[in-house]
């Protein structure tokens, strides 16, 4: 993984807020994996050994998946560990390389605010339905709310990163993207 740029100033402490954020989320997507492959186990093990499986585990599994998936589309677009295709960009002028290099974070930033809109739409549907899987809250929680909380955070990452390049220089972005090229990060020709 390449090193993070890290701003100055402001924007730095800023980076630095985010960033203990994201290792927060982090390190509760880890003990949700813990907890949910444990259940998924142990639900296997009752079920076909025993013939008596706990029958809201599925429904708790599938909750804790639903949180895991929200929170780690944060933590990898924060990371920037996602996958990118941007290897044709060698063949691009300097200023076009900057603006489709800036444009992904713009799309971000307007595709959340439909995140954010959907998922409070679908939670005041799914608030009124009665739990059916063995847990004792709607799925809104674990539905709706996973996808509003993934919109609001992958907003204030994207805004964060509109910001951060419009006041970096455009150098320093061109320069992650040809080290990246020359460890062979984008070999496709």
């Amino acid at each position: 993984m390449e090193e993070p740029y890290i701003p100055g100033g402001m924007l730095g402490r800023v980076w630095r807020v985010y960033d203990m954020g994201i290792q927060i989320i982090t390190t509760i997507g880890a003990l949700s994996s813990v907890v949910f492959l444990g259940a998924m186990f142990i639900n296997v093990v009752l079920r076909y050994v025993f013939s008596c499986p706990v029958f809201w585990f599925d429904e708790m599994i599938v909750a804790l998946l639903v949180w895991y998936s929200a929170l780690g589309t944060v933590v990898c677009y924060w990371t920037n560990e996602h996958a990118v295709i941007n290897f044709f960009l060698k063949y691009f002028n300097r200023s076009c390389k900057v603006f489709l290099m800036f444009m992904p974070h713009v799309l971000v930033a307007a595709t959340s605010f439909v995140f954010v809109a959907g998922g409070i739409k679908l939670f005041g549907l799914q608030l009124n339905q009665l739990p059916q899987g063995g847990l004792p809250f709607s799925r809104a929680y674990y539905y709706a709310l996973p996808m509003i909380v993934m919109g609001v955070l992958l907003t204030l990452c994207a805004i964060y990163r509109i910001v951060e390049y419009i006041k970096t220089p455009k150098d320093v972005f061109l320069q992650r993207f040809q080290t990246l090229q020359d460890e062979g990060g984008m070999i496709i020709e």
